[in-house]
């Protein structure tokens, strides 16, 4: 991972937790066979970046708190936190794991996987933007996933398959 536009200076190899209270998760999709959009959040609830001597092996997990699903829609919310689609009172996190960076340009691509209610799937993120600070850094990235492939597959076409999500990350060394 580099700084500024991910991809001038390199970040020294070290270790960084996460912050979840500077941390967000946000994202959009479609509902209503793709005529409405829907914008929501959930919550990270803990992760740890380790930057590699070569960025390309740095790893990044993550762990999220399913009950934090948020669209503003109370009863939405709940029916995605039911058994129905997330089964948030089975399965309360999920998790995304990527142990290996590419760069493309002027970003870096992490190629993850996530896992969802025991599905795991692959999720590539596209860092934007790493800085060091002398705290620790801040990174934004983006990516997409199909639910369809970590097995939440009920309310076709009432429910959007994709989910674009945008992260904004706080690691503290």
């Amino acid at each position: 991972m580099t700084a500024s536009d991910a991809g001038s200076a390199v970040l020294a190899p070290a270790d960084y937790r996460i912050d979840p209270a500077t941390t967000t998760i946000t994202f959009t999709t479609k509902h209503m066979f793709g005529l409405g959009s829907v914008k929501g959040s959930l919550a990270v609830s803990d992760g740890h970046v380790a930057v590699a001597e070569r960025t390309e092996d740095s790893s990044v997990e993550v762990t999220l708190d399913v009950a934090s699903f948020a669209t503003g829609n109370p009863k939405r919310d709940d029916k995605v936190r039911s058994a129905t689609l997330l089964d948030a009172a089975s399965h309360p996190t999920m998790s995304y794991r990527a142990g290996a960076a590419e760069r493309r340009g002027s970003s870096w691509v992490l190629h993850g996987q996530l896992t969802v209610r025991g599905t795991t799937a692959p999720v590539d993120l596209v860092v934007r933007d790493v800085v060091a600070t002398p705290e620790g850094l801040t990174a934004t990235a983006t990516g997409r996933v199909d639910r369809t492939l970590v097995g939440v597959t009920a309310m076709k076409g009432m429910v959007g398959r994709y989910l674009d999500v945008s992260i904004e990350v706080t690691a503290t060394a």
